[in-house]
Order: C-alpha cells, then structure tokens, then sequence
C-alpha cells in the first residue's frame, strides 16, 4: 500500500470526494465557470442547462420565422424569416435523416440500439419499441447505433443503412421543390426554401467523404463509411484537419471573431426592432423578440470571445485515454474473438447502454444487466472491460481492479490486450493515490512486453501520466520511460512525449529543439496541442508575451481537449 494521501477532489455541487463519487469531470455549466463534478450532479447541471440553451437557440428563430405571418405589419428582412426558419428547421431535418437511417435499417435485419440528437452533455434519453432515444445538450448533429443480426452482414445492406439517412434528406429536398409557388400559406412561412436549402446543407456534410468530430471523437460521416465497405483497401486513415488548417491555426481565430460579429448584427437587430416597435406603436410584441435578441445577441458576443481566448479544461479520465493504433487495433480484435459465444453486437449495445446510465449518474443500475450475462459468458473479454468500467465510475476502486484481474485470466488475450488492461490498472491506482502500486504495475507489464511496437505504445503511455502536472509523482520513472520510448521510436508522438516530461524536469534547453521539430513535422492534433502548449509555457517564463499567447492559442486550436490540463490557466495565458 502506497503511503500517498489520496487526492481529495470533491464534487462542486455535492461536496462528496471523488472516492465515493467516481471520477469527476471539469464541466462548464450555464453561465458558470468550469467545475469538478460527479455524475450525478453533472447530470443535473446538463438538463438544466440543456434546457436554457434549447430556448436560447430555438426561441429567436421560432419568433423571426413566425413574425412575418403573425404580425403582418411588422416589415421584417424576408432573410431575417429564411434563416431563423431554417435555424429552427434544421433540428427537425437532422432528427429525420436519423430516422431514415433507423426505417432503412429496420428493413435490412438491423436492430436500432439508440438514435442521437445533439452532441455535448447527456440532458435526457428515454427507450422506445427496444430503441434508446438521447438528446444532448447543442441541439445539431446526430447518430444512428445500430447492429445487424448477423455478425458479418453483407455489404449491400451495409450500404441501405447508411444510405436510409441521405434518401430521406433528398425526399425533403424534393418536397421543397414541389411547394413553391404551389401552396400560398407555404411560400408565406418560406417553407420551400427551408427545406431545399437545409436538406441540401445536410446531403452536403453527409456525401462528402469526412471525418466529423462528435463528443471529442472523431466519426466518418455516410459517405466515407459507405467508401471503406466497397473500397477497404483504398480506405486509408481519415484525416481531420487539412495541411492549410494545420497550420494557420488562426482560421480558428478568426472564427471566433465571425462569431463575435454574429453577435454584434443580432444585437443590431435587437435595436432595429426597438426602433420599430416605438415608430409603428406595436411594443406588446415586438419588445418579447427585442428581449429575446439581446439575450441571444449577448450570448454569441460572449462565446466568439471566450474562443479568442483560449480555455484549456482539467480531466483525468486516465484509463479513457486514446489509445494508439498498436495497442487498439489488436485489443478490439481480441474483444471481437474472445466472446464466450456472446455475440458481440450485444456486448456493444450493452456498452452503450451502461454509458447512458454513467452519464445519468446511475451507473449502478447498469451492474445487474453486467452480472447477469458475465455468468453465462465468463471468457467474455468485453464484458469484464463493461464491468470495470462501470465499477470505476462508481468510485469502487478495489472491485475495479478485481474486474480488471478477471479480464487479464481470460484465456488467449493478446499481448495488446494486456499492455490495455495494465495501462487501465495504473490509471486507477494513479488517480487513487496509491502511486507505489501503479509505479509497481507499471514496471510489471513492461517486463512482460516483448513486441517493439507495443513496448513503444506502453512507454509513450506511461511517459504522458506526469505531463502538465497532472500526476507529477510518475517524473522520474516518465523520465527513463520517454528516453527509452524515443530510442526505439523517434516518430513526433514519442518526441511530443519526452520533450513534455523534460519541460517539467526544467530541462528547456533539451526540450525546445524537440517542440520546435514536433510543430514542423507532426500530423496528429494531439502531438501538435502538447508541443504549442509547452512552448507557450516556455515563452511565457522567458518574458515573450506576445509569443506565448499565439504558441496558447495555437495549442487550444488543435487540441482544445479534457485530457489537456488546466495548465495555460495557472499561468496567466488563458481565461479560468
């Protein structure tokens, strides 16, 4: 037993530590600065706040979509009525193309697990005829789960699932086409245009082969899931960023003054209205959609400036930490293979179902279903990971670890596998306090690794434990596992690595060389963020302001993520 005190983090609503909460999060609340909190709480503050920013989007665009229709003698932009019916409009498109994935589907032997609106913080979910439904806090995007009842099904109907969703956007589409001019009371709430210009929108992001961020993860859109079923060999890995966007991180800059702007011309409007509804005495009206716009107004001027001023938030969710492809590919084939005749689309739904219930703050609820089916499928690899999971965000940290021992004694696990489980193993233990055992796990299962890439991955993984201060106790052993990373592989992830752990040794004149080579050479966002990150902490102690901020800024363009820690805040570069 390690004599570390365990860190006593403490949930910002509720005051419980996090060993009987489960892991906190650094959430951003409504009109709240960042704060610690655990999932039940965290739940909580997202339906509020998912309520308040629904009504902040949607009520403006309901009431300028509507204006035109319900008070007539109000002369509004006919653009002013377009965009906020297609502000408003788009939501329900998207929620449809979904459906249309889910109809077509249905109709080629899937079964539809959940179907997603939004992205960001859980706010509600509900199942429905077998189908979990979920709703998120920004009310744009979606995502059909769905699994078909064969382990391997063809590729034809692969290619109607994913096709359903753009069918039913080019109906939509069509229907726009037929409205105009035919019907009066259409062309009047400009329902026409809506739906051939939002339905074009939509096809727009879904043919284009892409990959899209959802929740901080990154997923091919139709087209290019529709492109890897028919070509896998020419497939390749998709790339986010194009070289131009990786290195002018301003567009993201400017971006935020878009927003700002944004802002400004809705604030403008507010006062036009104002304006009118004084000269044409009709201020009932009117003065509920001047409210309404400087609130909205308000608020885009307020996030285009919290964007131009880089916001890098705290998580240490270590055991959720991307892996890399050495280590992950190799473990999903083990977790596809090692099933105890469960097949594994029912392991992924249960999955999915389990992660609705941690973000409800009812995880454990999700225990029964795990134990149920670990007893009729004990060499299930996939779900002794499903229950460690669970046991983890429920602050149990030694069943945890018990769960963790039971999928390392599945027979025929791979390499990977255990490289996987052991990185998890010194996560828990790390974020518990008990540092000796995880250093003591960690020297374990790189003596047990003999495969040069997977001893690179677990070097790399364990080198990152100590970076930005997030558990400054791994220092030392980060220090020998990151030279010995970069001896058997120089590639700019492994430099990013141990030019981080040298920055915290104050080791600057080693370090910079390999950040300087690391901005110019690496691909990856998140090798990027960690070298702009620490040259901005280096230029910053050296008394370059101006430097440090665009090197912070530059870090927060590429990798604006939770793993990255509280750092640039702490040092002056960043707003709280």
């Amino acid at each position: 037993m390690s004599e570390n005190p365990v860190p006593t983090w403490l949930c910002a609503d509720c005051g419980r530590p996090e060993s009987e909460t489960g892991p906190l999060t650094t959430t951003t609340r409504a009109f709240r600065r960042p704060a610690p909190l655990c999932a039940p709480c965290r739940h909580r503050s997202a339906r509020r706040g998912g309520v308040v920013l629904w009504m902040l989007l949607l009520a403006p665009a309901v009431g300028a979509w509507l204006a035109p229709v319900l008070v007539p003698e109000v002369a509004l932009n006919p653009w002013v009525q377009r965009l906020g019916g297609l502000y408003l409009f788009e939501s329900l498109f998207v929620l449809l193309h979904e459906l249309g994935h889910a109809v077509a589907g249905m109709a080629v032997g899937y079964r539809i697990e959940q179907i997603r609106l939004g992205y960001g913080s859980l706010v509600a979910a509900g199942r429905l005829r077998g189908t979990e439904w979920q709703f998120r806090l920004v009310p744009y995007g979606g995502v059909c789960f769905g699994f078909h009842r064969t382990e391997t099904p063809p590729r034809t109907a692969q290619a109607m699932f994913l096709l359903g969703g753009p069918a039913v956007n080019v109906v939509l589409l069509g229907l726009g086409w037929v409205l105009d001019g035919a019907q009066p009371v259409a062309d009047r709430l400009a329902l026409p245009w809506i739906f051939v210009w939002g339905n074009a929108y939509l096809l727009l992001w879904s043919l284009i082969p892409m990959t899209l961020s959802m929740d901080g993860r990154p997923l091919p859109n139709d087209m290019l899931q529709f492109w890897r079923i028919w070509f896998p060999a020419n497939a390749g890995s998709p790339k986010t960023r194009s070289r131009f966007g990786r290195r002018n991180p301003r567009i993201g800059r400017l971006a935020g003054m878009g927003v700002q702007f944004l802002g400004v011309v809705v604030l403008l409007l507010a006062a036009f209205l104002l304006w009118n509804a004084v000269r044409e005495r009709h201020p009932v009206p009117l003065l509920v959609g001047v409210g309404i716009f400087v609130l909205c107004g308000g608020m885009l001027f307020a996030v285009g400036r919290s964007l131009n001023r880089p916001r890098l938030r705290a998580a240490r969710d270590l055991h959720t930490q991307s892996l890399p492809d050495a280590l992950l590919l190799p473990h999903v084939a083990d977790q596809e293979r090692l099933t105890d005749g469960m097949p594994f689309q029912e392991a992924q739904a249960l999955w999915l179902r389990s992660q609705t219930r941690i973000e409800q703050g009812r995880a454990v609820e999700a225990l029964p279903d795990v134990a149920e089916r670990l007893r009729k499928h004990p060499g299930c690899l996939a779900l002794h990971e499903i229950a460690f999971d669970v046991l983890w965000h429920l602050g149990r940290t030694d069943e945890a670890l018990s769960a963790l021992d039971s999928a390392r004694g599945v027979p025929g696990i791979g390499e990977a596998t255990r490289a996987v489980l052991a990185h998890h193993q010194v996560g828990v233990l790390a974020r518990a306090g008990r540092t000796d055992e995880a250093v003591a796990a960690a020297e374990r299962a790189l003596a047990g690794s003999g495969d040069r890439g997977i001893r690179t991955a677990q070097l790399d993984l364990l080198a990152s434990l100590p970076l930005l201060a997030a558990h400054g106790e791994f220092l030392t052993q980060a220090d020998r596992w990151s030279a010995e990373a970069l001896e058997l592989d120089s590639s700019p992830t492994i430099r990013a690595t141990r030019a981080g752990v040298l920055c915290e040794l104050g080791r600057v004149d080693e370090a910079e060389p390999l950040l300087r080579s690391v901005v110019a050479e690496a691909t990856e966002a998140v090798d990027l963020g960690l070298a702009h990150l620490y040259l901005a902490l280096l230029e910053h102690h050296r008394g370059n302001r101006r430097a440090a901020r665009r090197e912070a800024w530059a870090a927060f363009c590429f990798y604006p993520d939770r793993r990255l820690v509280e750092r640039l805040a702490s040092d002056g570069l960043a707003s709280g």
